[in-house]
């Protein structure tokens, strides 16, 4: 399986901890010459459930695009929103 790291968070770790002004300019030639994968970032969030003021369930609306379903059983029907598509649940799995 692939393994997809941050190049700049590991150049910046080689230039604080390489004391070798040689291999830390081959190390930071090796990474920007390495091909870019082509990823997206996921976007993760959570269902946030709305109420009525007689406390009835009204909506559930995404936290990450604040878009409203209606739909009240969405929570269980879609581990992701319909509309900007980001991973409920909230944490990284």
């Amino acid at each position: 399986m692939p393994r997809y790291i941050d190049a700049d968070k590991l150049s910046e770790n080689i230039i604080e901890r390489v004391n070798n002004p040689a291999i830390k300019s081959w190390l930071l030639s090796l990474i920007n010459e390495a091909p870019i994968a082509d990823v997206s970032e996921v976007k993760r969030g959570e269902w946030i459930l709305e109420r009525e003021p007689d406390n009835k369930p009204y909506c559930y609306h995404c936290s990450v695009c604040d878009s409203d379903f209606h739909y009240i059983g969405i929570k269980a029907c879609y581990n992701y929103c319909p509309h900007c598509g980001a991973k409920m649940g909230g944490k990284d799995d």
